[in-house]
């Protein structure tokens, strides 16, 4: 039987998001604008599996951090709405006219301009580098460079990537080429989790409760009938 589609998140918008910010600066609440819409804007079209705009996933990253976790980082939300911008669009420079270096060096520079090194320091720890078959060569190469990534990353990159991944639990579905829910599990179980236990130290409250929802997340994603 073929999974009904997620429906976009209830009523939310910048106005539900900037309520959110009242403990931020005016100049912090004005990145995380700059940062929201950017977000949307570069993954304008772009649709997740389950039939939502793209837009909702970074969004729905961010509200775990605001919402469940009372991140109040601005450098963090900031990284959050756009940690999918470099991999996935080219909001930040076309990594196809770029060695993957340079690239890296230049998005870098640009993102830390805009918003703040700590912003430019999580979306790259973040990102799965571009296949140019030169400096890397496939696919398990590009995977194996993410991983070493995240294993050096900060521990505000981690917290984004435990809810980056808890959002992709909670709204998982089947395609055709990509993850199946076993292959999604076995990653979370054998090597994310590993590696988000190092924030811990800095975030114990906000570790734990990530790390139990992604837990719930699992064991709700294999009850599911794909």
């Amino acid at each position: 039987m073929s999974p009904e589609k997620v429906p976009p998140s209830p009523k939310e918008n910048w106005d539900t998001f900037e309520a959110r910010l009242f403990p931020f600066s005016q100049e912090d609440k004005t990145r995380i604008e700059f940062a929201y819409q950017l977000s949307k804007y570069a993954h304008r079209g772009q649709r997740r599996i389950g039939g939502e705009r793209y837009f909702e996933h970074p969004r729905s990253v961010s509200l775990i951090l605001l919402d469940e976790c009372g991140i109040r980082d601005a450098s963090v939300i900031c990284a959050a709405l756009l940690h999918d911008s470099l991999e996935d669009t080219a909001i930040f420079g076309n990594p196809t006219k770029l060695r993957p270096a340079r690239f890296t060096a230049f998005s870098a520079e640009l993102i830390s301009r805009i918003f703040y090194p700590e912003t430019a320091e999580m979306v790259q720890s973040l990102t799965e580098p571009y296949i140019d078959g030169v400096e890397v060569k496939d696919k398990k190469q590009a995977k194996a460079v993410k991983y070493d990534r995240l294993r050096n990353a900060s521990e505000e990159a981690l917290l984004i990537k435990m809810a980056d991944r808890l959002h992709n639990l909670r709204t998982f579905f089947p395609k055709r080429g990509e993850k199946t829910p076993e292959q999604k599990i076995t990653e979370t179980q054998e090597i994310l989790i590993p590696i988000f236990r190092r924030a811990e130290g800095k975030y114990p409250t906000q570790t734990q409760h990530l790390l139990e929802e992604i837990n719930k997340a699992i064991a709700a994603l294999k009850l599911r009938n794909f």
